[in-house]
Formats: structure tokens, C-alpha cells, sequence
């Protein structure tokens, strides 16, 4: 007698009619699925700033010494055999001041700031008082138990300690030509903050305008643009830059000069001619050309204007995943690496991009992310991986929203909204 074995690993016609109804259904919750996500982000999320790293855009000025230093090393990281040559024979003009001198200030700003002019000599420094030259220390002394002892040996007429003399003084006269920052730089960079590219970052609902030495509308300049310096500088007097503010600007984060990483200030600043103004500021918000100008009392180094404009009402929002709220200041506090659950509002997050959070104003630095997605690439959250900026950070010169401190409660006699005792 034959057995029947019934088995459930057969494709009938409704386990295939199923698969297509839950295809369907699947793209019709997931939106739906979004904005649940979003809205528990809502109810008591952390809002913050996402600021995300330019990976391309226009290059900075401080890029140009890597460019030279690249050209001075070959392909294995090694100096070239005719670069070496010129090294050698001091063909390469470097320009770094010996330990314990200083170079003297330059001639035009001397005169400029009121202070007696010098002769034109490059090679002219002023001495530090507690400088002491090499050569009075004798290294290969006798006397091993003083291996500093005071060499009296040239000032008796020795020729072979006065010609190591001459080689000190030729060593010494080599390294004033000497610029390490051309050949040898990784200085700080508050134009670019080590991307390479003007601005640094682009902020999420928002704008971010970068007014550097490479701006094209220059309208302008009483002075000059100093290349020697890393990067790049306005020596000016007064500038005039043409922008294309933004329409419909719900706030202005940052308005702010800078030189590097140090905020100076102008004597006035103008924008069409009318002196400037928050307001005035907002109301020229209107899509068009506007040109600003900026005036010093004298000849002052700058290197960019930053000015940072808020486009949206729609906040980016995380949580911790859990913990009291005490734990997550805490948490925000700790040098550790913490993780942190981002709103499904948020479009891209990626590596090395910047959380500044608007709680407490602190900055988180992004150091792993996970997407969480579906094969159409819908997003529903984001697993990120931060660690917290510490003060002594160049990226903590990035724009911040005012924060929100804990507010205390409201007297009874204030309380015009609220419940009331009867």
C-alpha cells in the first residue's frame, strides 16, 4: 500500500501569490514606517546640527604645500637626487629663522602700524638675550665627565676648532633659508579644517558660505593677497565681496571674520553700502547679488569671512538608546567612543562627519556609522558611532545654535497659561 508524504516545501500557486502581496505591502508600510521613526525622534530627541565633509568643491590655498612638497619627493616618499644636489649646495631657498631669533617685522607693515623703518636686509634678525652660539660648547672635549665644557681652544688660535667654527656658522647661515612649512607642512587650516576644500563642511538644512582669498566676486581690494602665508591672506585696508545670499532664511547661525583660527573684527562692515545689521542681514535674504565690504583702521592680515544661514524648520534629531538623561550627559562627556541612534530625517551620514548638538553645544566627531535601510534604499535610522571633540580641536571653531539650558520652574504668580490653584 502506498504512503502519501505531505510536505510544505512546495511553491503552490497562493505561497506565490503571497510573496507579491507582501512585496506590495512592504512598500506601501515602509514610508509609513518613516514616519513613526521620525516621530519618536520628535518627542524628545536631541537636535542638532549635521555637518557634512566636502569631499570635493574648490581646492584651499594650503593644499598648494603639499602639491610642493609632493613635487620635491619622489614616488617612494625620498628626495629627489637633484633636489638633494641643490639642498647641498644651497640652491633651495627655504627661509627658517635660527632657535633663539626672531626675523624683524616686515618693512611695509612697520611703516604702516607707525614704527621706524629698518634697512632692507632679509638676512638681518634681532637677537634673542639669552641666545649662545654653538660653537662656544665643545663636543669632543677630554674630559668625559664635562662633555659641555666651554671650548677656549679657538680663541687661541686652534685652526681645526675655528674651521668647525666656519662649518656651525655655515649650518647656521643655511637653516635662515630654510622653510620648513613650504616642503615639510601639516599646519592647522581653518578655511578648509584638513578636507582640503574651501569651507571644510556642508550643513544639512542649511548654508554655508566660505569667503577665502580664492572667492571669485572680489569686487574690491585696497591692499594686497599675501601667498607667502599658509593659508592664504587678505593685507587690506578694505574688501568688497559680491554674495548670493540665500531666500527664505529662517536665521543666521555665524557671521564672523576670521585670520586662521583667530576672530578679529572689522571697523565697519557694510552690505550695499548701509551699515550692517542682523536684520538688515535678513531682509537682504532675497536671492539676489549683494556686495559686502569690509573696512579695517589699518592695514590688517585676514583670511576668510564665514557667514552660516539656517533654511528649514525641519530639525535632525538623536537619542541615546538608553539611559537616564543624567547617563547621557555624562555619556556625552566621556573620551570613549559611544554609540547613538540618529532620526530617519537625517539623509546621509558618513565618516567624519560632525554632530554639534544644540542641548548643550557639544561637538561629536563621527567615527562608524550603519545605515539602516531596505534594498530600495529607504532610510529608517542610523546606528553612528561618535566620540566627543575635546576643546583643544580645530573643529570646534564650528558654528553652533544658541543652546537651550535648563530652564527653572515658572513662580504661580507667572503662570498665566498654566493650571491654576482654585
Amino acid at each position: 500500500m502506498p504512503f502519501i508524504r505531505r510536505s510544505n516545501n512546495a511553491v503552490l500557486p497562493p505561497n506565490s501569490r503571497t510573496a507579491d502581496v507582501a512585496r506590495r505591502t512592504l512598500d506601501a508600510l515602509v514610508p509609513i514606517q518613516q514616519r513613526k521613526y521620525a516621530n519618536a525622534f520628535e518627542a524628545n530627541g536631541y537636535e542638532t546640527l549635521v555637518y557634512n565633509r566636502l569631499r570635493h568643491g574648490v581646492a584651499c590655498s594650503c593644499q598648494a604645500d603639499r602639491r610642493a612638497q609632493a613635487t620635491v619627493l619622489g614616488q617612494d616618499g625620498k628626495l629627489k637626487p637633484g633636489q638633494m644636489e641643490k639642498l647641498l649646495t644651497g640652491g633651495l631657498n627655504f627661509k627658517i629663522s635660527p632657535y633663539g631669533v626672531k626675523e624683524p617685522m616686515r618693512e611695509d607693515l612697520r611703516s604702516a602700524r607707525g614704527g621706524a623703518t629698518q634697512p632692507n636686509d632679509a638676512r638681518k634678525y634681532d637677537v634673542a638675550d639669552n641666545s649662545k652660539p654653538l660653537a662656544d660648547f665643545d663636543l669632543e672635549s677630554d674630559d668625559l665627565d664635562n662633555p659641555y665644557a666651554t671650548n677656549t681652544q679657538a680663541a687661541n688660535g686652534d685652526e681645526d676648532d675655528a674651521q668647525a667654527d666656519i662649518v656651525d656658522q655655515s649650518i647656521d647661515d643655511a637653516s635662515e633659508n630654510f622653510d620648513a612649512e613650504e616642503y615639510l607642512n601639516d599646519s592647522k587650516c581653518a578655511v578648509c579644517f584638513g578636507t582640503g576644500y574651501v569651507g571644510g563642511f556642508s550643513l544639512l538644512n542649511g548654508l554655508r558660505l566660505v569667503m577665502s582669498t580664492q572667492w571669485t566676486d572680489i569686487t574690491e581690494l585696497s591692499g594686497t593677497i599675501e601667498l607667502n602665508r599658509n593659508p592664504h591672506a587678505f593685507f587690506v585696508t578694505s574688501v568688497s565681496f559680491q554674495v548670493v545670499f540665500p531666500k527664505g532664511v529662517i536665521g543666521v547661525d555665524t557671521f564672523r571674520l576670521w585670520n586662521n583660527d583667530i576672530q578679529i573684527h572689522a571697523q565697519t562692515i557694510e552690505i550695499d553700502n548701509l551699515t550692517y545689521s542682523m536684520d538688515l542681514l535678513r531682509a537682504k535674504c532675497d536671492g539676489l547679488p549683494h556686495t559686502i565690504t569690509l573696512t579695517f583702521e589699518r592695514l590688517t592680515y585676514f583670511t576668510h569671512v564665514e557667514l552660516q544661514f539656517n533654511t528649514s524648520h525641519q530639525r535632525a534629531l538623536f537619542e541615546f538608546p538608553r539611559g537616564s538623561f543624567g547617563s547621557n550627559m555624562q555619556l556625552i562627556e566621556n573620551l570613549e567612543d559611544m554609540q547613538l541612534n540618529a532620526s530617519p530625517a537625517i539623509p546621509n551620514i558618513e565618516r567624519e562627519d560632525m554632530l554639534v548638538e544644540c542641548t548643550l553645544g557639544k561637538v561629536l566627531i563621527v567615527s562608524a556609522v550603519t545605515d539602516w535601510k531596505t534594498r530600495k534604499r529607504d532610510i529608517l535610522g542610523w546606528d553612528v558611532t561618535v566620540r566627543a571633540l575635546q576643546p583643544a580641536e580645530l573643529l570646534n571653531l564650528l558654528p553652533r545654535r544658541h543652546p537651550v539650558h535648563q530652564k527653572t520652574t515658572y513662580m504661580v504668580r507667572d503662570n498665566s497659561n498654566g493650571v491654576r490653584r482654585t
